[in-house]
């Protein structure tokens, strides 16, 4: 059994198979391919028509879709301003790369940069600052959290005392 299964897996181009059957629901079949697309096929009378329904199913899947990498540009996530901060700028940590699967023929996705100017401290790491709506067609279709990349204290009484005898 396993080296049928490994020969159909092989031939529609799929990294994992379940298969399943109950007498009320007929043959059950789900199937992942490269981790993209899912196929699930249920009340197939044969395994025939389970394994050709999925083929059917993945192959329409490839012909018709594509994966998109998105990729925030860090030029456009810009310095934030932090009041009452020991530190006075925070860097965001730019989102880390995501995919998108897109229909082939649509357009190019675009990047919406929504960030805070100005945060209150303490901030700490990890706190969301903005967000990169994503859009394709127009329409947003994912949201990219940006964080802040460090914790940043509140100043103390005694720090700005100290920093003010410094000026002189």
């Amino acid at each position: 059994m396993k080296k049928f299964i490994k020969n159909t897996a092989n031939s529609i181009r799929t990294k994992a198979i379940r298969l399943a059957a109950t007498r009320r629901s007929g043959e059950g079949y789900i199937d992942t391919a490269v981790k993209i697309l899912i196929a699930v096929v249920l009340g197939a009378k044969t395994s025939e028509q389970r394994f050709s329904a999925a083929t059917a199913l993945l192959d329409s899947g490839f012909a018709d879709y594509r994966l998109v990498t998105l990729s925030a540009d860090p030029k456009k996530i810009t310095q934030i301003t932090v009041k009452n901060g020991v530190q006075k700028i925070l860097n965001p940590a730019v989102p880390g790369k995501q995919q998108l699967l897109c229909a082939k023929g649509s357009t190019e996705p675009t990047y919406e940069y929504q960030l805070k100017k100005t945060v209150t401290a303490p901030v700490r790491k990890n706190t969301r600052v903005g967000t990169v709506k994503v859009k394709l067609d127009g329409k947003t279709v994912a949201e990219l959290p940006v964080y802040a990349g460090v914790n940043i204290d509140k100043t103390a009484f005694w720090s700005v005392f100290v920093r003010f005898l410094r000026t002189f």
